[in-house]
């Protein structure tokens, strides 16, 4: 709820830093929501590189299931890449 709050107020620091201290604070690992809320925040505040990076780094990246919904995530965040060179 906290991350949904940042990504609709376009918190990144924020964000990131409650991201952050999930795991490292408060011993809870991240899940496919936070991930995803995550992704979505850096992508709007044209993060493109750093959402790519989560997405690298993500625990379960290599889970068949989650594996394939950050693939999903991998060709927008290519495409945003490519228009901001662009533009």
């Amino acid at each position: 709820m906290v991350l949904q709050v940042t990504f609709h107020a376009g918190l990144v620091d924020q964000g990131r830093k409650y991201f952050g201290s999930m795991a490292q604070d408060y011993g809870i690992k991240p899940g496919i929501e936070h991930y995803t809320c995550m992704i979505y925040l850096l992508g709007r505040a044209e993060q493109i590189e750093k959402a790519e990076d989560l997405i690298c780094n993500a625990d379960f990246i290599d889970d068949p299931p989650f594996g394939q919904l950050f693939l999903v995530f991998a060709l927008p965040l290519q495409i945003l890449s490519s228009l901001s060179t662009l533009l």
